[in-house]
């Protein structure tokens, strides 16, 4: 498994959840939901298990929600496991 840094992780997500979204990301704040950057609970869905693909980390379901933080999310990866 490939260790990412903190920053991996950001940039990772950004890029992430700005996929095929037509949601401009990259300027919201760290701080801000999913669903704060217009982000439905499917979307969140779908972004989950990208991240998964990505990075190779399980992320148990209904962990990451529309209330969830960007910055929450980078956490939670980066607190993470590599995916069995």
């Amino acid at each position: 498994m490939s260790e990412f840094t903190v920053e991996d992780l950001r940039q990772i997500v950004r890029e992430v959840a700005g996929a095929d979204t037509g949601v401009d990301v990259e300027g919201a704040a760290p701080g801000a939901t999913y669903e704060e950057i217009g982000l439905d609970s499917l979307a969140v869905l779908e972004i989950t298990a990208r991240l998964a693909q990505r990075t190779g980390r399980e992320i148990p379901e209904g962990l990451v929600e529309k209330e969830t933080t960007l910055q929450d999310t980078v956490a939670l990866l980066h607190a993470g496991r590599s995916a069995a």
